[in-house]
């Protein structure tokens, strides 16, 4: 099955509009880029919006992309993050790494295919981790139904395995087996669907 990489949107933050537009143009055919001159401004998209991956200048006005990508694991914690930066400021990339999980960074000027193809595997990973959630919270849920299911048969006479149901019907239906079952007698239970 082939991923629509159009339903996991991307936030771009950058100071430079002419970076933004360059997203838009170069990127907004094959992905829905949303985009914000200002760390503040990201900030706000964020909280209205859902996004997997957040690519983010490492230099701006008013809060870098190290604080902003440490400030937005708060409101987008599974969010994909990739860093630009124009200069070899390490320090920053350290920091940027160790607080906020950058999954990469890319240099400006960023070559065209080695940015889609960024794109495209942090959409993946992002897309991985939320399915992966998902199962997770899925098998919570099953074991926590199999653990109750389990417990009530556990407290009745009948053996394990045989008949499996906690619904209140089902425990009507059994705790009148419990009754007759000493008895040799034939029983017939009718109920609806």
């Amino acid at each position: 099955m082939e991923l629509d990489y159009r339903a996991f949107p991307i936030l771009v933050v950058d100071d430079e509009v002419d970076i933004l537009r360059a997203f838009e143009l170069g990127y907004g055919d094959q992905f829905t880029i949303l985009t914000a001159t200002s760390g503040i401004r990201g900030l706000e998209l964020l909280h209205a919006r859902d996004v997997s991956v957040i690519v983010s200048d490492q230099r701006m006005p008013e809060m870098d992309g190290s604080e902003f990508l440490e400030r937005s694991m708060a409101v987008a914690p599974n969010a994909v993050r990739i860093v630009l930066t124009g200069y070899t400021d390490i320090d920053a990339l350290v920091r940027a790494v160790n607080r906020s999980r950058i999954y990469r960074y890319l240099a400006k000027p960023w070559d065209d295919e080695e940015m889609r193809s960024a794109l495209m595997r942090a959409i993946e990973l992002s897309n991985l981790a939320r399915e992966n959630a998902r199962l997770v919270e899925e098998l919570k849920r099953v074991n926590e139904r199999l653990a109750t299911e389990n417990a009530y048969l556990r407290t009745t006479k009948i053996a394990p395995g045989r008949i499996v149901g906690t619904s209140p019907g089902m425990r009507d239906v059994l705790a009148l087996v419990d009754k007759v079952a000493p008895h040799a007698t034939t029983v017939l239970v009718q109920g609806e669907t």
